[in-house]
């Protein structure tokens, strides 16, 4: 608002007025106590410690011509935006151009108080009041139907079921604010933005973004609460640190034939009184009765990410409380039809550059259950409402930890069939990377609500900004193995899948100190490929500048050909995300199969069998020598591998750790393998 100029040497010096109190929220104006005050600078801040908790009014009414704005926030932020996100309260135009709040605050706790304007509306100081209105007065009794639990004193207004008096919220999604707030943009997409799945991908991404205004026209409030009292409706791991409410908003774009486009998804940030008046903010979130909540066009993921979806024409649908949950407080809507706006355009390309029109002809939208701006949803089998869960391979009807095994037994069958529920990237194949997002998504995903049990599928986010490679970095022609090695400098690896030709794969372990990275292994004997996923989620390999040895595999069959890593499938990181992936190094050659003495076993035996705790095997070959083991569960999985056991005498082994079960034993060495005996672990 305002600057100074000095003029030195002829010199016309312009000072910010930033370097004086109040032009930062690290240097806030102190406020002793109510009254009236000036803000002299653009978006002046300053610090109040109210003396008497309750309602305190800060308005600035009546006082001003230009269009003004209120913030409040609880600390101090280093980035603050000209709209609600990251406040303890906001308010814009509440009485004309002038903005007014009415916000609970508690006696003792310091607040940091942004006054300003409209972008730059305000070329002059703006004047504002602040004066304390009283405690919160409502029901204070939990067992009725009214009961207020911001009020602090009882106003006798309680009533209990099944009293006519009792009453339900009911929110209301604002078609006209949205509809005329749309507009087309392209930015930058922040990591944030991938991670939460604001976005579909990295780089420049081109948008659709509007506002969403939630009015609640119902007789009672819609209460949220805070994570501390009502932790199963907030998810508070996030990247961005924001407290996320569950299942309030969702934002779907469909085509002509009713399919979902993924355009990335809504969380609900601070759900609070907007209006000027209320009780709600980002402490204790909620709607009150007449009031609303607004995400402004240009907030945090307040948008479609339309990037590279085909030119046409699509139905864009936004719902409010999608899955028509009660509040904290058990009430439910009164009315969940008018949850729904519905709006039908179409985009179009010219040379890289979107533009949309909205279309007039656009009937109101069924689910596919038939309820007008219903939210039910086709599951993955294309069920309305279905019970099938994407991921859920077992089948059980429930995303868990089984699913990741069977994953891991559908990587090594020769005939792998990818279907819209197993194939979570939608891109025709199975590979390591389903099998991560869908570890990923039981373990909450980006914004997989513990309320839905659902996360965003078709996911396939290729992070642009790292890489991986893959090495052969051992060659054990004696022993029959080849080590790899991983180089990700960048990026915590979590999965990883490759192919070898040249040879035949009969056997894999880690070579990564499983306390750091403990996982599940497996090959595909048909396709010669070699995949690994983290069996513990959390656990990764670290980034590193110098090559990680990653795992050894062992072959057979090769002979004198070149061994080499023939394609990496997939390198995932911790984010869920597809590193592009390279090899280096060279290629080893194999020796001629001539020169080396063949098992050529005559039988093998184990005893006792049944077994609990160990067993002796004897490996009979026509020569002298060592050989390796392969023990393999009932669905083909190699569970350990172990090396360098001598040939014709009995080899004592420990099978304690192997579950009760079905168990066969592979003698192999570099060129041929044994015959395979079965033995039962009890």
């Amino acid at each position: 608002m305002k600057k100074l100029i000095l003029f030195f040497a002829g010199v016309a010096l312009m000072l910010s007025a930033h370097a004086q109190q109040g032009t930062t929220c690290d240097d806030p104006i102190p406020l002793a106590t109510i009254g009236d005050y000036v803000a002299d600078f653009e978006d002046t801040w300053f610090s109040y410690t109210p003396s008497e908790s309750g309602i305190t009014v800060i308005s600035t009414c009546g006082t001003n011509s230009c269009d003004t704005k209120i913030w409040i926030y609880e600390s101090c932020v280093a980035t603050p935006t000209e709209f609600a996100e990251g406040t303890y309260a906001y308010n814009d135009d509440y009485c004309g151009l002038q903005a007014h709040v009415e916000v609970n605050l508690t006696a003792g706790t310091t607040y940091f108080i942004r006054i300003g304007d409209y972008f730059t509306d305000c070329i002059a100081s703006v004047n504002f009041g602040i004066s304390y209105l009283g405690q919160i007065v409502g029901c204070t009794n939990p067992t009725a139907c009214n009961f207020n639990p911001m009020a602090t004193e009882d106003d006798g207004s309680c009533v209990f079921f099944p009293s006519e008096l009792c009453s339900q919220p009911d929110l209301r999604f604002d078609s006209l604010a949205l509809v005329n707030s749309l507009y087309i943009s392209q930015i930058g997409a922040a990591e944030c933005d991938v991670q939460e799945g604001c976005v579909t991908g990295y780089g420049n991404r081109w948008i659709i973004g509007f506002s969403s205004k939630i009015d609640n026209i119902g007789q009672a409030d819609y209460y949220i609460g805070n994570p501390s009292a009502n932790p199963e409706m907030f998810s508070v791991v996030n990247c961005h640190g924001h407290t996320h409410y569950e299942g309030y908003g969702d934002y779907r774009l469909m085509d002509e034939n009713g399919d979902l486009v993924p355009v990335g998804h809504k969380n609900g940030f601070c759900v609070m009184d907007l209006c000027g008046f209320g009780q709600y903010n980002c402490s204790d979130m909620g709607i009150s009765s007449g009031c609303y909540d607004i995400y402004g066009a240009g907030t945090q993921c307040q948008w479609l990410d339309i990037t590279g979806i085909p030119a046409g024409q699509y139905r864009f649908v936004a719902l409010v409380n999608p899955y028509y949950l009660p509040d904290a407080l058990g009430r439910y809507e009164s009315n969940t039809q008018n949850n729904a706006v519905s709006v039908c355009m179409e985009i179009f390309w010219n040379n890289g550059v979107p533009t949309f029109e909205l279309l007039a002809d656009c009937p109101s939208y069924i689910d596919c259950a038939g309820s007008i701006n219903g939210s039910a949803e086709l599951d993955c089998n294309g069920v309305c409402n279905g019970p099938s869960i994407f991921g859920d391979v077992n089948p059980d009807n429930d995303l868990n930890t089984s699913d990741v095994s069977v994953y891991m037994g559908i990587l090594s069958q020769e005939n792998i069939t990818a279907t819209t529920c197993n194939d979570l990237n939608a891109n025709g194949e199975i590979s390591v990377y389903d099998i991560y997002l869908a570890q990923w998504c039981m373990n909450g995903g980006n914004g997989g609500s513990t309320i839905t049990n659902a996360c965003d599928f078709p996911r396939n986010i290729v992070n642009v900004n790292t890489s991986a490679g893959l090495s052969i970095s051992n060659f054990n022609d004696t022993e029959g193995y080849i080590d790899i090695e991983l180089m990700s400098a960048v990026d915590d690896v979590t999965a990883y899948q490759f192919e070898i030709s040249g040879a035949d794969v009969i056997g894999v372990t880690s070579l990564v100190d499983a306390t750091v990275f403990s996982c599940e292994t497996g090959y595909n004997t048909f396709t010669e490929s070699v995949f690994a996923v983290s069996n513990i989620y959390g656990n990764k390999i670290e980034n590193s500048l110098a090559p990680t040895s990653l795992c050894r595999v062992y072959l057979a069959n090769y002979g004198n050909n070149e061994i080499c890593i023939d394609e990496v499938v997939d390198v995932v990181n911790n984010n869920a995300e597809r590193i592009p992936s390279y090899i280096y190094g060279s290629c080893v050659q194999g020796i001629n199969v001539s020169e080396l003495t063949n098992l050529l076993t005559t039988s093998t035996e184990v005893f006792p069998n049944p077994a609990s705790n160990e067993i002796r095997l004897r490996v009979n070959a026509l020569s002298e020598g060592t050989t390796h083991v392969a023990i393999q569960d009932a669905t083909g999985r190699t569970i350990k591998i172990i090396s360098a056991l001598s040939l014709n005498v009995w080899n004592t082994l420990e099978v304690s750790d192997l579950s009760s079960g079905v168990y066969t034993i592979h003698p192999f060495n570099s060129t041929s393998k044994g015959n395979s005996i079965r033995f039962v672990k009890l």
